[in-house]
């Protein structure tokens, strides 16, 4: 099924600008600087601790200056991922923005037409890599044992297999069961969405208490969940946005992101 809104080979190129872009939005350009504040707000935290314990009685820091950076990592943290889980507004067109939920939802619409075949294709790789795999082994064979060579990129022939086995996990194949009409699993989409779920509640905390101060009478809604996040759900947050599926050593952050042409 041929998607209406745009060509799939158009709509390749808008998601590798939302997630790999130079634009400073673009999804990677967002996650690295969040990543990049936690790694020095942790060593900040860590220095903090080991002054605490030197002199536990009479510790030599002063309060007002890391109530100053606790607070300002927090809400500068909790807003980035209130972007990046934008789920108000499509990829495209009037009032697009990229967020994870946006390109997810974008990818979803191609699916059926986002076979395994045209997944080579957009990443202009041929689907059977067996000539190329020749190729390779009649080049091996003119070599003079020991001396060094390189091996020309044009016989590359791994990084059309990883593609493959890439496409296998998401589409629930095997090498043996491989065909050129798979599709992405839509369980892969449903799991995504959920672990992204898993963060509305810093967005709701942002909506309510750093972009708005919203009034008491509209904070009813609200449990203490939402009232309150703790650095211990934000850091969680974080490994869904860059890990989804961190348990599994199988599956790497590129991959769960999916779509774009690495």
């Amino acid at each position: 099924m041929v998607n209406e809104d745009r060509p799939i080979e158009i709509a390749w190129k808008i998601w590798a600008e939302c997630l790999l872009g130079n634009d400073r939005n673009s999804i990677f350009q967002q996650i690295s600087s969040m990543i990049w504040d936690t790694a020095i707000f942790r060593i900040v935290v860590e220095s903090r601790q080991i002054q605490i314990e030197s002199n536990q009685k009479n510790p030599k820091i002063n309060g007002a200056y890391h109530s100053f950076i606790d607070r300002n990592y927090f809400q500068s943290q909790v807003a980035c991922i209130r972007r990046l889980l934008d789920n108000s507004y499509p990829l495209t067109k009037k009032k697009a923005v990229y967020s994870l939920y946006s390109l997810i939802k974008d990818v979803r619409k191609y699916r059926e037409e986002l076979n395994r075949e045209k997944f080579l294709a957009l990443r202009d790789m041929p689907y059977d890599y067996s000539e190329i795999k020749e190729k390779e082994n009649t080049f091996f064979t003119q070599q003079t044992i020991g001396e060094g060579f390189f091996k020309p990129p044009e016989l590359d022939w791994e990084s059309i297999e990883e593609v493959h086995q890439l496409f296998d996990r998401l589409s629930g194949k095997t090498p043996e069961t491989r065909h050129t009409d798979d599709v992405i699993s839509d369980i892969v989409f449903m799991k995504l969405i959920e672990k992204l779920d898993e963060g509305n509640v810093i967005s709701t905390y942002v909506d309510k208490f750093v972009a708005h101060s919203a009034a008491p009478e509209s904070r009813d809604d609200l449990n203490s969940k939402n009232s309150n996040v703790t650095f211990e759900q934000l850091w969680k947050v974080h490994r869904n946005i860059y890990d989804p599926d961190s348990t599994s050593p199988n599956q790497s952050n590129c991959e769960i992101w999916l779509m774009a042409p690495l």
